[in-house]
């Protein structure tokens, strides 16, 4: 692969990121740590949790705010880990933003998907087949919508796609949680230790049959992913609190 002007040892977790999208992910980043530093900045938490083989793995995430992708690409290369994140379409048809909006998204890592019940499309899984052949580090905002639910809690509406997505291709999932997004002050990103999918393998050739049993599955993992996905939310929430001005004062007072 030309690797641009980035040096190899970042490239751990590439996910086929080719030029100009990799310079173009680095140059992205530059502003993005700038804005975390100046309000307040950014700690990262579990980040051992993540794999260092490079081998193409998924991370599910809470979704309070547009800083959460920003969030995870400066968490994520604290490890020297590119990520790619799951998107949908309609956000390529956001005309009024600007006609490159769409080249934007992609050079930030974003792959388009488009969803069609339970199954996966051929069009996600022709890009899938992609990414999960170049080992990409693959982010899920697993709830259907960042504004539709309270404040840093999963809640109900987490449907079974990541988990399917997760099963068709056997990757592994690391569990994530984003805090300060919705502040936009100091954001704390928490990373989970792996959630196997081995149990819940599903074909791979055979992805457009999605049986009764296998929604089933899917609906059991969905649960465990959301509560592990809720743990690592309350670990970086509690982690910030004790961070923020005025923590240290009243530690202070109830001792």
């Amino acid at each position: 692969m030309n690797r641009g002007k980035i040096p190899g040892k970042y490239l751990n977790h590439s996910g086929n990121l080719e030029p100009p999208n990799i310079p173009r992910y680095h140059h992205l980043r530059k502003p993005s740590a700038a804005y975390f530093a100046v309000s307040g900045g950014m700690e990262v938490l579990g980040l051992q949790n993540l794999p260092a083989d490079g081998k193409a793995m998924m991370i599910p995430s809470n979704h309070e705010s547009w800083l959460d992708i920003p969030a995870h690409g400066e968490a994520a290369w604290k490890a020297r880990i590119y990520l790619r994140m799951l998107a949908k379409t309609a956000l390529w048809d956001l005309r009024a933003i600007g006609p490159y909006f769409g080249d934007f998204l992609e050079g930030a890592g974003a792959v388009p998907t488009l969803r069609e019940g339970h199954a996966v499309t051929p069009q996600v899984g022709e890009r899938m087949d992609k990414l999960v052949s170049n080992d990409a580090a693959i982010v899920n905002f697993i709830q259907k919508s960042r504004k539709n639910h309270e404040p840093y809690l999963v809640g109900k509406e987490v449907g079974p796609g990541a988990a399917l997505i997760a099963m068709t291709y056997g990757l592994p999932l690391y569990p994530a949680g984003v805090a300060g997004t919705r502040e936009k002050s100091f954001i704390t990103v928490s990373y989970g230790e792996k959630i196997p999918v081995d149990k819940y393998d599903i074909d791979h050739s055979d992805r457009r049959s999605i049986t009764k049993d296998v929604v089933a599955d899917a609906r059991e993992l969905t649960q465990v992913m959301k509560n592990e996905v809720q743990i690592n939310v309350d670990i970086a929430k509690e982690a910030r609190a004790s961070r923020l001005p005025g923590a240290r004062l009243r530690s202070a007072r109830r001792t």
